[in-house]
């Protein structure tokens, strides 16, 4: 463990990844609570029914977004715990040791660019 903490090109992919994700987590979550806001207001089922109506009108020609709704967070929680189902059991560290070999292939993947832009530089 000393080792892999002296590394600085494995502990910043670490701490990138783990940020990176964080970012996108509470930008997902700020979009969802600003939606059920904005859900809440609406108080008449005539007025929900506009508001749908609205959301369906599209131009032609315009791609389908793919969105991730509250939902996809949810269903993707519930089959987290249904695979691990406490921190130590054989499904976490699976899954943690998939992580672990992720980032260390790009570890060797930035490593191996670095030595090929240097022979092929020199």
């Amino acid at each position: 463990l000393r080792a892999l903490l002296s590394d600085r090109t494995f502990c910043t992919f670490l701490i990138a990844s783990f940020s990176s994700f964080g970012i996108i987590s509470i930008g997902d979550f700020l979009r969802l609570a600003a939606k059920r806001r904005a859900q809440k207001s609406v108080t008449s089922p005539s007025q929900q029914q506009e508001q749908k109506q609205k959301g369906k009108k599209k131009k032609k020609g315009d791609a389908d977004k793919v969105t991730v709704g509250a939902k996809f967070w949810k269903d993707l929680w519930t089959l987290f715990k249904i695979f691990t189902p406490h921190p130590f059991s054989r499904g976490a560290r699976l899954l943690l040791a998939q992580f672990f070999l992720l980032v260390m292939k790009t570890l060797v993947t930035v490593r191996c660019s670095k030595l090929c832009v240097y022979f092929l530089t020199r």
